[in-house]
């Protein structure tokens, strides 16, 4: 048997208690970096295709994601302009929300307040 069988054991346990605790501690930031991976993947092709048709992997990774950007503003920016536009009609609705929104499922049950 090996001798430093028992160092390695020590070891692996050291490196899941410390990935455990570091998923606890940064779960906020876990999603984040799911979310990022997910966008990363699904604008690569884009950049595979610029840089197959002769440009720089920087050059293209600098379009891709300035168009990407782009079209995220596209995407917000009239959203946010409606609710701008209908801003008086949102605090009107929110002055009607009763102080408390009781929500139950079976016998479950949960209250939103909406006083603050």
């Amino acid at each position: 048997m090996n001798s430093d069988w028992g160092e390695t054991r020590l070891l692996v346990l050291a490196l899941l208690g410390l990935t455990a605790l570091s998923a606890v501690v940064l779960a906020e930031v876990l999603y984040t970096v799911v979310f990022a991976i997910t966008v990363a993947y699904t604008l690569f092709p884009f950049r595979q295709l610029l840089v197959d048709r002769g440009h720089s992997r920087r050059v293209a990774t600098a379009a891709v994601t300035g168009v990407a950007g782009l079209v995220m503003v596209g995407a917000v920016v009239p959203v946010a302009y409606v609710l701008y536009r209908r801003r008086s009609t949102l605090l009107d609705l929110a002055r009607t929300l009763p102080d408390t929104i009781p929500i139950a499922v079976g016998e479950f049950s949960y209250v939103i307040r909406t006083t603050p």
